[in-house]
């Protein structure tokens, strides 16, 4: 099993890793760390500009805790080392957190926190539902752009599984 999460996210209910370690579940904890809670701060800047508030995070050694508590755990800084880390982890025959360093623009594979989700493209129609500036945003509709300085972002795809 893979869960993929985003770091706020992961903090939320980090302590099922535990559970997970303790009862050997057969889990791979994915972890975007972009250092925030990115789309609660997304809907921050488009609703109120100039006006974000304690969305930043201060995050621990992700893989470091997995380590913690008897589990497998690994960092990941680049694309390019995403995939042996995966294997890695499976074949730890723990459970497994990896750690990815994604770029706090980063906030969803394909959307960064500068893009306007009012002006998405390349989504289908179902999926944006960005026409008219009370629609709900949907986070995934926005064209790719997240790859930035770190080259970490989003490595999923590199594993071609």
């Amino acid at each position: 099993m893979v869960a993929i999460s985003g770091d706020g996210d992961f903090l939320m209910n980090g302590q099922d890793f535990a559970t997970a370690v303790q009862f050997g579940a057969a889990v791979i904890v994915i972890i975007a760390d972009n250092g925030l809670y990115g789309t609660i701060r997304m809907h921050q800047e488009r609703e109120y500009p100039g006006r974000v508030s304690a969305t930043q995070l201060r995050n621990p050694d992700f893989a470091a805790y997995a380590r913690a508590f008897g589990g497998f755990g690994v960092t990941v800084e680049t694309t390019a080392d995403f995939p042996a880390a995966f294997r890695a982890a499976e074949k730890s025959g723990q459970p497994a957190i990896i750690h990815l360093k994604v770029d706090p623009e980063a906030i969803t594979p394909t959307m960064t926190l500068d893009q306007d989700p009012r002006k998405c493209v390349g989504a289908p129609s179902w999926l944006r539902r960005c026409e008219t500036q009370s629609a709900a945003v949907i986070e995934f509709c926005c064209t790719p752009s997240v790859l930035r300085a770190t080259d970490a972002a989003w490595p999923i795809a590199a594993l071609n599984v």
